[in-house]
């Protein structure tokens, strides 16, 4: 395991529809995301929370694409498509909303074959896709060291076509971190994105 970890790659460059835009990690940018998806939505005008529709989704997408700071667009939130096919949808959504890089939770292995390929044919095939990666995977663990199957799974086959990998801490209070939310914050940050 140390050995694997030693051998990984640090760093890597996402690339955006086209090209042009960049995500560079492990280069001493400063990279910020708009996030990948959140369950609930409350509307600037009242406090109360509603489930987010795909509208939403489109909306965020189009912000994300014109705020210069972001230079890395997720759909902000999970709208109301069937779960099965939610990661399809929201991959399709970004590709067609921004020409930055993007970034959605992929839900199993069997979505993830879907979501790589929309993002193959936008690049132009797989190996301009491996030369130039518009998306990778973020996987976190359920417990130290631990995996579930079906994160596996979809880390085996972005693996496979040679697309980058990041993994977070996810440490527990008291158990793998420390105990105050601030602390345990401050230390999953410092684990997790050693890029930013």
């Amino acid at each position: 395991m140390e050995r694997a970890l030693q051998e990984s790659g640090k760093r890597f460059i996402l690339h955006g529809r086209g090209f042009a835009k960049q995500a560079r990690f492990g280069y001493g940018d400063f990279v910020l995301l708009s996030s990948p998806g959140q369950f609930s939505w409350v509307e600037t005008e009242g406090d109360e929370r509603r489930p987010p529709m795909l509208e939403d989704a489109r909306r965020a997408i189009k912000i994300g694409d014109a705020l210069e700071n972001i230079s890395w667009v997720g759909p902000w939130l999970s709208p109301e498509v069937p779960a099965p096919v939610r990661d399809v949808y929201l991959t399709a959504e970004l590709v067609k909303g921004t020409t930055k890089p993007t970034w959605t939770w992929v839900g199993d292995g069997k979505s993830a074959d879907y979501v790589l390929e929309i993002y193959s044919t936008v690049a132009g095939g797989w190996e301009e896709m491996r030369r130039k990666p518009m998306t990778h995977l973020f996987v976190e663990p359920i417990s130290p060291m631990g995996f579930s199957s079906i994160g596996l799974d979809i880390l085996v086959k972005f693996a496979q076509k040679g697309l980058p990998v990041m993994s977070g801490p996810m440490v527990m209070a008291s158990a793998t971190g420390p105990a105050t939310l601030a602390g345990l914050w401050r230390w999953r940050m410092l684990k997790s994105w050693p890029a930013w």
